[in-house]
């Protein structure tokens, strides 16, 4: 019976074995994220070492990280996972070694895809020293940040036309609108919501129809409903919730908004609108 057993664990272990080195680097890293979404450490440390072994770098740089600090936190590779959903820090046993080890993979695999002039490499790297450069202000790493960027959106890569666009707003506006706009060229899907929030109007601020009018028509020409929707059912629930509590210059308002033809030229806001407007009164008998 104990054979048995042992036989059904090699066997079920093997299986598991082989699902993951089925499994292509980007594939291993993904899973990994999920996985210390749910919690789950082990999982999460075996398919990151799966990733790194296939020469997947941000696993690598994760690894490296995680076996220093003794911390596995979602947020290293999920950086736009938000503050709401609480910290999750999962411990894990600090190994020097291991450490070291997985420091100097992702230090080769950086040097030679950045002399490949790899440009999501570049981009990693570019986010790299402006993190140190935050850290620690050197000028040299902002400059080399930028010189990277700069030959990645060269050849062609959206996200760095971005990157550069948002870098170089304050310092050089025409460079960073003309990057955007390469951006929009290129097809990147945020680019042109982007060109409109980023150089035109930094602060979405909606104190009037017409400003209204003016944003929805801007983010209408990027075809983005869901952004406009998104944008202009707030405002429209805040002046709603004015009218209902009696402010006289919010009903006027909404009553405008319809007057407008706001609502006709964006019909996907009409059901925010009717949802939110303040009831009509019933007719007198």
């Amino acid at each position: 019976m104990r054979s048995v057993f042992l036989r059904l664990f090699l066997i079920v272990g093997l299986a598991a074995c082989d699902t993951e080195a089925d499994l292509s680097p980007g594939e291993a890293y993904d899973q990994a994220r999920a996985a210390m979404m749910d919690r789950d450490a082990s999982e999460a440390m075996k398919l990151l070492r799966t990733a790194a072994t296939q020469g997947h770098l941000e696993a690598t740089a994760v690894l490296a990280d995680t076996y220093a600090r003794g911390q596995l936190a979602p947020r290293a590779v999920e950086p736009n996972i938000q503050r709401s959903e609480g910290a999750i820090i999962l411990p894990i046993r600090v190994l020097p070694g291991q450490a070291r080890r997985w420091a100097r993979t992702f230090g080769a695999l950086m040097e030679d895809r950045l002399a490949a002039e790899d440009p999501d490499t570049m981009l990693l790297q570019a986010e790299r020293l402006f993190d140190q450069d935050r850290r620690s202000p050197a000028p040299d790493k902002y400059v080399q940040a930028i010189s990277l960027l700069t030959t990645a959106a060269e050849r062609g890569y959206a996200s760095a036309a971005i990157q550069l666009a948002v870098k170089l707003k304050h310092t050089d506006l025409e460079e960073s609108e003309r990057w955007i706009t390469r951006a929009v060229e290129l097809g990147h899907p945020q680019a042109c919501l982007m060109r409109v929030t980023l150089l035109k109007n930094e602060d979405v601020i909606l104190e009037s129809v017409r400003d209204l009018g003016d944003y929805l028509a801007r983010m209408g020409a990027c075809k983005a409903e869901a952004t406009i929707a998104g944008v202009a059912f707030t405002y429209v629930v805040n002046v709603s919730s004015a009218a209902e509590q009696g402010d006289a210059d919010a009903q006027a308002t909404l009553d405008s908004l319809e007057t407008a033809g706001v609502l006709d030229h964006f019909p996907e806001l009409a059901g925010s609108w009717a949802a939110t407007s303040p009831s009509s009164p019933e007719p007198s008998p």
